[in-house]
């Protein structure tokens, strides 16, 4: 990845073992994050459509596509995310402040959780 600082060039490792390991953690971070970004840009595009959109079926495509990538989440990366989808249908069927909140809230809940699950692999799992 350009422009991302590689493990391997820090001035106290620069084995093979540390140059694979850093490959290995890189690759793990470009998997969660796109992640991440799936499902906070589909999380926004579903907030955008609910906001915008007059056309309720347009806005019903985008919350079960919302569900798909949080389904993909959970299969690929094992991260619960049924707490998340059950407050975004809330907000999709309220539409208030108070559960736009709550849903972000979820949807930060749910980053936090991937990001744990990046730390638990990169600095607990043995490679």
């Amino acid at each position: 990845m350009e422009g991302f600082i590689s493990f391997a060039s820090t001035p106290h490792v620069g084995s093979e073992v540390s140059r694979v390991c850093s490959q290995e953690v890189e690759k793990i971070l470009d998997r969660y994050c796109w992640y991440i970004l799936k499902a906070v840009m589909s999380y926004q595009e579903l907030k955008c459509r609910m906001e915008q959109c007059n056309n309720p079926v347009v806005v019903e495509m985008q919350l079960v596509r919302f569900k798909r990538v949080l389904r993909d989440i959970k299969e690929r990366l094992g991260v619960e995310v049924d707490d998340v989808v059950s407050v975004v249908e809330k907000h999709y069927r309220e539409r208030s402040t108070s559960s736009k909140i709550e849903a972000n809230e979820a949807m930060k809940r749910l980053v936090m959780r991937i990001v744990e699950e990046i730390v638990k692999r990169v600095c607990f799992e043995e490679r």
